[in-house]
């Protein structure tokens, strides 16, 4: 049985916890045991329990408090919050593998060039049995989630940006993979679209510009590609970037950028084209996430290969 525990910062928690409570003999929830509106963090209890602080009583189901209608929206509110919320956190509930195995799968699969039956292949050597199919699904899911939970701990950008695109195959037709690194190396950001225009190209800007890592830039170097002066004018005159941007059309400048895509076509390669947009943009955010930790712009004390390791662990909520 699930317990939750609803923290308030007022209200009458008496006379709330028994309209609560009968709320629920009502049959709202089945198997589910709610404790009520509790007033503060005193007399709180760890183990099982959610925690959440959702303000007043009042802010939440206004002036009826009393009324078992508001008070159904209120536990239907908690419920959808608080339970699942937290199984959706629970990134591998109901896997038949221990997490640290998919990982494993994932990590190798975005970082080294391996098929998916090389890994079936790796792991009957060490006694388990897996489907090609779920390590792709495996990697479907995780990749993402590996790109977007680093990005909070990715180091500063410096101002100077080196943007290009790279074509990329996806059932059978050229898209194109937008990216930016700085002068450093260290990615700014990538994108992948299915046009090569300004509309593309200011989309990818405008995204790579609400990083907090990301720094403003003082320089932008691009190809000879016209779209790039057009979205880069069009941001500036919705202030999104600012007026002092130089804009340098200079190829050689974009070695840097040019050499980055090498490592994303090295492993696309073995791949043979991607089957749907939307797998080649699950895969290729893991291979790019995998590439940043690669490239050391995790700022970790220790940039071996076990340390980031460890540090994928940690931020899947695993510990060593």
């Amino acid at each position: 049985m699930r317990k939750i525990a609803v923290l308030t910062s007022g209200g009458d928690a008496p006379g709330m916890n028994a309209a609560i409570r009968a709320v629920v003999r009502r049959g709202i929830f089945k198997g589910l045991d709610v404790y009520g509106v509790l007033n503060g963090y005193d007399g709180l209890m760890s183990g099982n329990f959610i925690k959440m602080n959702l303000g007043s009583v009042g802010d939440i189901i206004g002036s009826g408090a009393r009324n078992l209608v508001n008070l159904d929206i209120l536990i239907l509110l908690l419920y959808k919050r608080c339970v699942i919320g937290m199984e959706k956190d629970n990134l591998f509930k109901w896997k038949h593998y221990q997490p640290d195995i998919i990982l494993l799968m994932v990590r190798w699969y975005l970082r080294y060039n391996l098929s998916f039956r090389d890994l079936v292949e790796m792991m009957e050597e060490r006694g388990l049995f897996i489907a090609h199919t779920t390590i792709m699904r495996w990697v479907h899911q995780y990749g993402p989630e590996l790109d977007k939970r680093i990005r909070r701990y990715l180091k500063q950008t410096n101002d100077s940006w080196r943007v290009d695109e790279t074509y990329i195959k996806v059932k059978g037709q050229w898209m194109y993979l937008y990216r930016a690194v700085d002068s450093d190396g260290n990615t700014i950001d990538f994108f992948l679209s299915k046009t090569r225009d300004a509309k593309s190209a200011k989309r990818f800007l405008k995204n790579a510009l609400a990083f907090s890592y990301v720094a403003r830039p003082r320089v932008i170097t691009v190809d000879k590609n016209p779209a790039y002066p057009v979205a880069i004018q069009q941001l500036k005159n919705e202030k999104k970037m600012p007026e002092g941007i130089q804009i340098r059309q200079v190829k050689y400048l974009n070695n840097i950028v040019e050499q980055e895509h090498r490592f994303i076509k090295r492993r696309v390669l073995p791949m043979l084209g991607f089957k749907s947009f939307d797998t080649a943009t699950s895969i290729l955010s893991g291979v790019e996430a995998m590439h940043m930790i690669k490239k050391e712009q995790i700022d970790l004390r220790d940039q071996s290969v076990q340390n980031q390791k460890e540090f994928i662990h940690q931020l899947f909520g695993l510990t060593s």
